[in-house]
């Protein structure tokens, strides 16, 4: 039985916690973890490196205090998302070992079953979920410059349809409860460099560009439900800022940031890279009070955030080889202890 502890981490340094908020620490292993997503329940999912490769990526769900883990195979299972009805999705590794990896599939875990949504022999990867259980995806087609095309997916629950073109690499898509599916857009042949614009797709449109033509290489949009969207572009060698847009209009959120998540509040959490430490470190911006908040000030990173709607974060903290995950949570009710063991770690192996 594998004993995980859920830690409460002091204020140091330059961390600052908002007011009723704590951070908890809910793993502590020597292996790898990343990715983590968050429902407006608190519900957390991530996948966790148990081994020297991918092939030993599992997910784990954390449902109340409880650590669940939800695989165990010898295939790659990553990038999960989960919706507010703990509906969960992720890439799974199948078939024959290729050029660019085993090729992937997208499942879908609901109730304790498991739905395999793709089984085409290609490969199909970065999952998002919405609370209407529509899911988009990336889907790899080869072709182009550096044989890396990709189409976007979209499933509405029952069928699966193609909405973007072949000719480009579509890539990190992200879906709100309205349908609205934002991602970017790559060209690999641009010269010197490769180039990218964000896409929007609404209901009843064709998709449009809706990252300015000045913006430099952006990439990796978020959305929410106010139908704003943001995203990461450069600023110079190893320099990132995130844009804001907003009903047609774009604006700076910040000269000095990457890897932004929104919620429905307009609320943001996202990274910043300390070139002097060679580290990055977790930020988040609240939308009433208008104001920033350091969220982690450690000799290592602190990456690939989500964020909820009560404004909670959770996010990998660690280094190359080892990363744990760390959750800004609302303070419990008087009597709860943020320290608590939890006992045990469920182990529900899924069918192949």
């Amino acid at each position: 039985m594998i004993v995980v502890l859920l830690l409460a981490i002091s204020a140091a340094g330059q961390v600052q916690i908002p007011p009723r908020y704590e951070i908890v620490q809910i793993t502590e292993n020597a292996y790898f973890e990343d990715r983590p997503a968050i429902n407006n329940h608190g519900q957390i999912v991530f996948y966790g490196r148990l081994g020297a490769n991918e092939f030993s990526d599992e997910i784990f769900l954390y449902d109340d205090g409880e650590l669940i883990r939800l695989t165990d195979d010898d295939v790659r299972d990553t990038d999960p998302d989960i919706n507010d009805d703990g509906t969960i999705v992720w890439s799974r590794g199948i078939g024959p070992d290729g050029p660019y990896g085993p090729t992937l599939e997208i499942v879908m875990w609901q109730d304790g079953e498991l739905t395999r949504l793709t089984d085409d022999g290609v490969s199909d990867y970065g999952p998002e979920i919405n609370n209407l259980g529509h899911i988009v995806w990336s889907r790899l087609i080869r072709g182009g410059c550096d044989d890396v095309n990709a189409v976007i997916c979209f499933y509405d629950g029952s069928t699966i349809e193609q909405i973007s073109d072949a000719d480009w690499s579509h890539q990190t898509p992200v879906i709100n409860d309205h349908d609205w599916i934002a991602w970017t857009r790559f060209d690999f042949c641009a010269e010197p460099w490769w180039d990218s614009e964000i896409m929007l797709s609404v209901p009843g449109a064709e998709p449009e560009v809706i990252s300015p033509a000045e913006t430099y290489e952006p990439r990796a949009p978020t959305i929410n439900n106010r139908g704003q969207v943001a995203w990461i572009f450069q600023i110079g060698y190893g320099e990132h800022a995130i844009q804001l847009w907003e009903d047609g209009a774009t604006t700076l959120f910040t000269d000095w940031g990457g890897g932004p998540r929104l919620n429905d509040r307009g609320d943001i959490c996202f990274f910043r890279w300390y070139n002097d430490e060679d580290t990055y470190q977790m930020w988040l911006y609240l939308d009433l009070q208008d104001r920033f908040y350091q969220l982690s000030d450690d000799p290592f990173w602190n990456v690939d955030g989500d964020i909820n709607d009560a404004g909670e974060v959770v996010w990998s903290s660690g280094d190359y080889s080892w990363a744990d995950i760390r959750f800004l949570r609302r303070v419990a009710p008087d009597g709860m202890d943020a320290g608590t063991k939890v006992d045990a770690l469920h182990v529900r192996p899924l069918d192949p």
